[in-house]
């Protein structure tokens, strides 16, 4: 089990203050702020399921934050609670095949001291899974994928984010120094720059351009001349 407790605190941070128009127009311009909290409480508990080979990991954590954003010269406070859990299970036995398998689920509430209009609910849910095979010292597999879930309260569609990646990786020289790796990413194409916003009189969606689906061919050399491949250590203390 492994816990961990963060916090920070930020005087005079640089923030936006809104001002809002007779006609409604928005106009929004860099300001300091008094202050700024947040802090992060998490914890990683692993545990072996002998009996089916696999590893059990439960991640629970919280997020808290709270920042001003001053409307029309008067201080609007927001506070985001951020809540989620993490669970994964993967194969003990890692000699040439790993496995993971697992899903994430975050619930925030945003919350606003004027602009309650504002508040809303954020949920996202993430399954992922990935893997690796590696047959012998030449050559190693690798795929991953996962698909995540974008709900907001205020809009009425949720959004599928799914996103697949596969590799394949040549070593080659004495001790695999040198490696080819032929990599593809966003394999569906179905990545998307989307972000959604809501505001006081308006719903904003917004979308960017991005690379999209594409294929690396990358080489990389190691200097030392350590074998690299099977990743074994041996160690003797006191002679034993």
């Amino acid at each position: 089990m492994f816990a961990s407790l963060r916090g920070s605190y930020t005087h005079d941070k640089i923030n936006w203050a809104r001002t809002i128009g007779n006609n409604l127009s928005q106009q929004l311009t860099l300001t300091n702020v008094p202050d700024d909290y947040s802090a992060t409480a998490d914890i990683e508990f692993t545990t072996p399921i002998r009996r089916l080979g696999l590893n059990l990991h439960i991640e629970p954590s919280e997020t808290w934050n709270r920042a001003i954003s001053p409307v029309d010269g008067i201080a609007n406070t927001n506070t985001n609670f951020n809540h989620a859990i993490t669970l994964s299970v993967d194969n003990r036995k890692k000699e040439k095949l790993d496995l993971s398998l697992g899903t994430t689920v975050q619930y925030t509430k945003a919350r606003y001291s004027l602009q309650r209009e504002l508040n809303t609910n954020y949920i996202s849910v993430t399954g992922f899974a990935e893997g690796s095979y590696t047959p012998n010292n030449s050559i190693s597999f690798a795929a991953s994928a996962d698909i995540t879930q974008y709900h907001t309260g205020s809009f009425a569609e949720s959004i599928y984010v799914p996103l697949l990646k596969a590799s394949v990786t040549y070593y080659f020289l004495k001790t695999g120094r040198a490696s080819l790796t032929l990599e593809a990413f966003d394999i569906l194409n179905k990545n998307t720059g989307l972000q959604r916003i809501t505001e006081l009189n308006s719903l904003q969606q917004k979308q960017s351009n991005i690379i999209g689906r594409y294929v690396l061919l990358s080489f990389k050399y190691r200097l030392n001349k350590f074998d690299g491949g099977s990743g074994d250590v041996n160690l003797k203390v006191n002679g034993r």
